[in-house]
C-alpha cells in the first residue's frame, strides 16, 4: 500500500503518452541495479535531486532537478540504448510530477541530510561519517540510526553548504564496492544529540578528544583512506576526489591493485567492461584531448566524456578490460594540476554517443569519439609491441619529430602549446633520414605529466612536404630513453 501511495500517478494524465516531467520511468531494469548504477548511468544528461528502485518490478523512477535534464535523457534513448548496471534500459516520462519521499526524506532544501548508506561491510560510526563529510563544510551534528536501514543524519552550517555535500556524495562507496551512499536532504531541521559516543557527536561542543570519538575502538580506520578528508578543499568541494566515494576510497594503507587493496581483479563489483572512471579532472585545466594524451599511453581510447554534473569526473572507453586495469595501474594517484588522479573501472559497459554535449571551459566539447584517430597506439601488434608501459615520470621520450628538430625548437613547442619547459633536452643519433627523437627532463614528474597532456601530438611542419610531423610524448623508464623503442 505504502509503495503504491509514493508511486502513484496524476490521473489527469494519458499513462501511454505522458507530458514532459521531471521524473522519469525507468523500465527492463537489472534486478541487481541500485541507486547510484542511475547516477552513474544518467547524471550526465542533467543534475538529479533524487532516485528510488522498485527491484521486484524491474522497474525505477528517476527525478532531475530541471525538466531539461529528463527531457535530455528521453529524447537521447528513442534512438539510443542506455545501459544502468551493464543492461539496456528503457526510459519515458513519468505520469507522476515528483516522488514522493519516506520516512526522514525531504524533497524541499534543508542544512540537515540523511545518509542512507547501502552494503554496508565495514563499520560505520560518526568519525566515518564526518571524515566524509567535513570538506565540504563545516558539520555541527551527527546521528547515525541503526533502524532497518543504516542511516546518519549530518546537520550542516547552512543549507548551500549541504547542497554542495549532497551532489558531492549521493551515489558514492565510502570503500570501494561497498557503503554506498544515498543522499537526500531531511525532514528534521535540528540532529538531536543527547551524547557524545560512536552513534552521535556534537561537534559545536568543542572537537573530540585526540584519537577518536569517545571510548570505541577505531582501529580498523587504519583501512580507511584518509584522503577522503585531507585532500579535500572545501573551496572546490571536492578538490578532485569525489568520486574516491564514488569507486571507493582505495585503501592504499593495505595495497592497491591485482591482488591487495579494493580494486582486486577478481571483485564481480569492481566492474568487468571497458569503461573508465578518472576523479581528480579539473575542468578548468582539462579537456577531452588533454586526456587523450595521456591514456593513450596505456592502450586504445576510443570515447571520452566529461560529467556536467560532476565536475571532477571523466569517464573513458578503452579498448579492453585489460587496458583499463593497466591505465589505472600506472595513473592512479598521479599528481597532476594541483590535484591527484583517482581511477577505478565503471559498472558500464560502454559509453554512447552525445548528440550535444556541453562546452568544457575552454569552448572545447565534453565528449569526443577517437575510435577512428590515427593517434592510437595499440590498433595493431606491431604498434602495440613499440610501446612501453611506463608510470609517470619526470623524464619524457619524443619522437616522430622532423630531422632538423634541436633543442631550442623543441623547447618552443612545449613553450607555445602553454606547457613547462624542459630543463635538459637530449637528442639521440639519427637511425632515420625521416624523424628524429630523444628524451627530455623536466623538475618533477607532475611537470612531466601537465606537459605531456598539453603538448603531446602537437603538429610540427615538415621542413620536406606537406604534411606536418605529429609529435609524440611517452614517458621514459630512464634517463636515456634506452628501455623505449620507437
Amino acid at each position: 500500500m505504502e509503495a503504491t501511495k509514493r508511486f502513484r500517478r496524476d490521473d489527469n494524465v494519458d499513462p501511454t503518452n505522458p507530458d514532459p516531467s521531471i521524473v522519469v520511468h525507468v523500465r527492463n531494469l537489472s534486478p541487481k541495479a541500485t541507486e547510484a548504477d542511475l547516477l552513474e548511468a544518467l547524471s550526465h544528461f542533467g543534475a538529479i535531486s533524487y532516485a528510488t528502485c522498485m527491484p521486484g518490478k524491474r522497474m525505477a523512477l528517476v527525478e532531475f532537478e530541471e525538466v531539461e535534464g529528463a527531457r535530455a535523457c528521453v529524447v537521447y534513448a528513442q534512438t539510443n540504448q542506455i545501459y544502468v548496471a551493464g543492461q539496456a534500459a528503457l526510459f519515458n516520462y513519468s505520469t507522476s510530477k515528483m516522488i514522493q519521499r519516506l520516512g526522514l526524506e525531504s524533497e524541499n532544501p534543508n542544512h540537515v541530510l540523511i545518509l542512507t548508506i547501502y552494503n554496508a561491510q565495514y563499520p560505520i560510526n560518526v568519525e566515518v561519517i564526518h571524515q566524509i563529510c567535513e570538506p565540504h563544510g563545516t558539520v555541527k551534528r551527527i546521528a547515525i540510526l541503526r533502524r532497518t536501514m543504516l542511516q546518519a543524519l549530518v546537520e550542516f552550517e547552512n543549507a548551500e553548504i549541504a547542497k554542495k555535500a549532497k551532489h558531492a556524495m549521493n551515489g558514492a562507496d565510502i570503500y570501494s564496492g561497498c557503503c554506498t551512499l544515498k543522499v537526500e536532504f531531511a525532514k528534521p531541521d535540528h540532529v538531536k544529540v543527547t551524547r557524545n559516543d560512536q552513534d552521535q557527536w556534537d561537534y559545536t561542543m568543542g572537537p573530540p578528544p585526540p584519537g577518536g570519538h569517545g571510548n570505541a575502538d577505531y582501529g580498523y580506520m587504519a583501512n580507511h583512506d584518509d584522503r577522503y578528508g585531507g585532500n579535500y578543499g572545501r573551496g572546490r568541494g571536492v578538490d578532485g576526489y569525489y568520486g574516491r566515494g564514488r569507486g571507493g576510497y582505495t585503501k592504499e594503507d593495505v595495497g592497491y591493485g591485482r591482488g591487495g587493496g579494493s580494486y582486486g581483479r577478481g571483485r564481480a563489483d569492481a566492474g568487468d567492461g571497458p569503461v573508465l572512471m578518472i576523479y581528480g579532472i579539473d575542468q578548468t585545466h582539462w579537456n577531452c584531448d588533454k586526456l587523450f594524451n595521456v591514456l593513450c599511453l596505456y592502450g586504445n581510447c576510443d570515447r571520452i566524456k566529461f560529467m556536467k554534473s560532476k565536475p571532477d569526473t571523466a569517464m573513458a572507453q578503452m579498448g579492453s578490460v585489460r587496458q583499463v586495469y593497466t591505465t589505472i595501474d600506472n595513473l592512479h594517484g598521479a599528481a597532476v594540476f594541483g590535484s591527484k588522479l583517482a581511477l577505478r573501472p565503471s559498472k558500464q559497459q560502454v559509453l554512447h554517443d552525445i548528440r550535444d554535449p556541453f562546452d568544457l571551459p575552454d569552448g572545447t566539447p565534453s565528449f569526443r569519439d577517437y575510435s577512428k584517430s590515427r593517434n592510437q597506439r595499440y590498433t595493431t601488434p606491431e604498434l602495440t609491441a613499440r610501446n612501453r608501459i611506463v608510470k609517470p615520470s619526470n623524464v619524457l621520450h619524443w619522437y616522430n619529430a622532423p630531422v632538423t628538430m634541436t633543442e631550442e625548437k623543441l623547447k618552443e613547442l612545449f613553450m607555445d602549446r602553454g606547457a613547462a619547459t624542459p630543463q635538459k633536452v637530449t637528442i639521440f643519433p639519427q637511425r632515420s633520414e625521416r624523424s628524429s627523437a630523444g628524451v627530455c627532463e623536466f623538475v618533477s614528474a607532475e611537470q612531466a605529466l601537465e606537459a605531456l597532456a598539453i603538448a603531446n601530438h602537437t603538429a610540427v611542419e615538415s621542413p620536406v612536404g606537406k604534411a606536418p610531423y605529429i609529435v609524440k610524448l611517452a614517458f621514459a623508464g630512464s634517463r636515456d630513453g634506452k628501455d623505449f623503442r620507437m
